[in-house]
């Protein structure tokens, strides 16, 4: 089963309806940045999550789950991480994973982290697998927080920047998924018979099977075994 590093990327493709930056296993090796801005009467510190679903065909988003939150200080520059436990969830072939950078000035309000609509979406190719693995993501957050004060009108104006792609380091680690093989094997008489389900027989790790336990058939006479690719 494959278990990779995947970059937020400058670039763009069209997934599943969905028109916005890749993210990919590799960078494109040019920079970008996206910024909000607010005011406020003090200084404070800002918070920064992940936010994962699933996108059918049809542009049908399943939320999946969110966190990896991470802490920045005013006037602060820095690579933040933090780990998000993604369950288990089942795929089509042609789903594929998007996700949002959002932001919190409180830790309980979040938005999406950019001043333009889908800015803080990155979207994967269609996965061409049939499960999204139970797995602990390492997120890493290339940020950069710059508070000044204005003293014509008594506030502070802040701006947020997440950065990616480039030389910036804005990554997840142990993005995990792979291919559910059902084996069902019939003992008795002599006789014995094997059949798999396989979401995509030409995946090129297919030789290798992971065993996972799975609790027996109800009938005594089938022995059923779970396997991830």
């Amino acid at each position: 089963m494959p278990v990779e590093t995947r970059y937020f990327r400058s670039d763009m493709h069209t997934v599943n309806t969905f028109e916005v930056k890749i993210l990919g296993t590799s960078k494109s090796g040019t920079g970008g940045s996206e910024e909000v801005n607010w005011q406020s009467r003090t200084q404070h510190d800002a918070y920064v999550r992940l936010y994962v679903d699933k996108v059918l065909e049809d542009g049908t988003q399943v939320h999946i789950c969110e966190g990896a939150v991470v802490t920045i200080s005013p006037n602060e520059t820095a690579v933040k991480s933090a780990t998000l436990n993604v369950p288990e969830t089942s795929l089509t072939e042609t789903d594929a994973i998007l996700v949002e950078v959002q932001y919190s000035t409180d830790g309980e309000t979040w938005s999406a982290l950019s001043s333009e609509i889908l800015g803080a979406d990155w979207i994967t190719e269609q996965l061409g697998v049939t499960i999204l693995n139970a797995a602990t993501w390492t997120v890493f957050y290339d940020l950069d927080y710059e508070s000044t004060y204005s003293p014509f009108i008594r506030r502070y104006n802040n701006y947020l920047r997440f950065r990616y792609d480039g030389d910036f380091q804005s990554r997840i680690e142990n993005f995990t998924y792979g291919i559910l093989v059902v084996v069902k094997k019939a003992l008795g008489d002599g006789l014995t018979w094997v059949i798999c389900r396989l979401a995509k027989s030409k995946h090129p790790l297919m030789p290798l099977l992971t065993p996972l336990p799975l609790p027996s058939n109800t009938f005594s006479h089938v022995k059923t075994q779970r396997w991830l690719v």
